[in-house]
């Protein structure tokens, strides 16, 4: 049976009057699994300060509250279409600004417009769907935004693989903008029906889902995701990844449950969790493997020379080779006589000739070395535009793991620490809460005086 042309153009018409909501909130939730993944990257190429991503994040969460709060008068008197065309634009324009940036003062200003954008579409389409749609659909609606941060990070990481670069992911980004604006320029009619309700009701936004991104992006941030340490195992980052989510999970069910909110779906927002432990941790696997596939391939590898053929110098030789992840290759070694050992380069002296015939990156100074020969060679090395770190001393292992720390202008090695115990610890905070209630009962009465 064929079935008419107009009954196929309406069917067609109705999935995407119904999936152009979800749409946006898909390509609300990019930003905020690309940003955190591609700033080590933009970071490096910007120089941008260590701060650098919490000035970012400050400009996108400004732009956001003030789009947001603004949206009402400007959707009451253009009306939700061109609310969202508008939001679409300035989100492309602000992801577009990010990719072409070449300087650090342009983030903040295009992370602002971005900002604004996002806020736009997620107010707008969060008064649309609670006044028009049911509470699956918002489930569904703020699921997609899972769905988006979700995709963010396996972008970055085609956009480095493919070109070597963090920009193309935001060139995708302002393209995703535009294209969902341009459907929804094209479907006006789909998004009336809020103007006219909106005369008559006051609409209130049922959990936006900003919150839930705040706390996402928070909580990868304290648990150090938004770095790669190569120094990490992949099951050690798992657990992270899990930690934080749950973490931020956690603040939103209690936000959930204490103000009765009965928008949300409880089993939406844990399905969304299970969905972004299983994709963040995925993606920051397949990152690891990858980096260590270029690593193995000599794709971004730093050439080192070692100074000293002592037993320390050996042994960090030995260990580099067997932890290729640190992406580092041994030329050879440089020592204060000629030697017959092939992996002997030659001697000190020898330096200027011997780094810029391996093309060495980085020296390693391995003790005993005498201090007026490091102080030469730190010349050398900035003559010559190299990296250049000295090993400490051991201690027979007993320096091993050991953290470095930096007391004023001097750096310390901690061989030895006592922390407090753990038990004595919450013994003292428990006695500490029940002296405080304790102290709070008996003066009730004089409080309510």
């Amino acid at each position: 049976m064929i079935e008419p042309k107009s009954s196929t153009a309406a069917r067609l018409g109705a999935w995407t009057g119904e999936g152009t909501p979800l749409v946006l909130f898909i390509a609300l939730g990019l930003p905020a699994g690309v940003i955190g993944v591609a700033w080590p990257h933009m970071r490096a190429s910007l120089g941008a300060p260590l701060a650098g991503l919490g000035l970012l994040l400050a400009a996108f969460t400004v732009g956001y509250f003030v789009a947001s709060a603004g949206s009402g008068p400007v959707t009451f008197r253009f009306g939700t279409a061109t609310l969202l065309v508008g939001g679409c634009a300035l989100a492309s324009i602000g992801s577009l600004g990010l990719s072409l940036a070449g300087q650090w003062w342009i983030v903040p200003l295009v992370g602002l417009v971005l900002g604004a954008g996002s806020g736009l579409i997620d107010a707008a389409v969060n008064a649309h769907v609670s006044l028009n749609r049911g509470v699956r659909y918002m489930g569904w609606l703020h699921a997609s935004w899972a769905l988006g941060a979700a995709l963010g990070p396996p972008l970055v990481v085609i956009s480095l693989a493919a070109t070597g670069s963090w920009r193309a992911s935001f060139t995708a980004l302002a393209v995703a903008f535009l294209a969902v604006g341009l459907i929804v320029g094209s479907r006006r009619r789909d998004w009336i029906h809020t103007a006219s309700i909106q005369r008559h009701a006051v609409t209130t936004t049922p959990v936006p889902s900003e919150y839930r991104r705040a706390l996402v992006v928070l909580t990868c941030i304290s648990q150090n995701l938004y770095r790669t340490p190569r120094d990490r195992s992949i099951l050690d980052e798992t657990w992270l990844v899990i930690k934080a989510i749950a973490i931020a999970t956690t603040l939103l069910g209690l936000f959930i449950f204490t103000s009765g909110n009965k928008e949300v779906s409880r089993l939406v927002v844990g399905c969304s969790s299970v969905f972004n432990i299983i994709t963040l941790s995925g993606w920051r696997a397949a990152k690891r493997l990858l980096v260590l596939r270029r690593t193995e391939a000599g794709i971004n590898v730093r050439r080192a020379l070692i100074v000293g053929t002592s037993r320390l110098g050996r042994a960090l030789d030995r260990w580099l080779n067997e932890n290729p992840q640190f992406g580092y290759t041994v030329c050879g070694y440089l020592d204060s006589r000629a030697s017959t050992d092939p992996r002997v380069l030659g001697t000190i002296k020898d330096l200027r000739k011997v780094a810029l015939a391996y093309f060495v990156d980085e020296l390693f100074i391995t003790l005993p070395a005498d201090r007026e020969l490091v102080k030469h060679l730190v010349l050398q090395a900035r003559q010559l535009r190299l990296n250049l770190k000295v090993v400490p001393d051991l201690y027979d292992g007993l320096g091993w793991h050991a953290p470095l720390h930096a007391l004023g202008g001097f750096p310390l090695l901690e061989l030895c620490r006592q922390p407090i115990p753990v038990l004595g610890l919450a013994i003292k905070r428990a006695i500490d809460i029940l002296i405080a209630s304790i102290g709070l009962i008996l003066c009730a009465p004089l409080l309510g005086l």
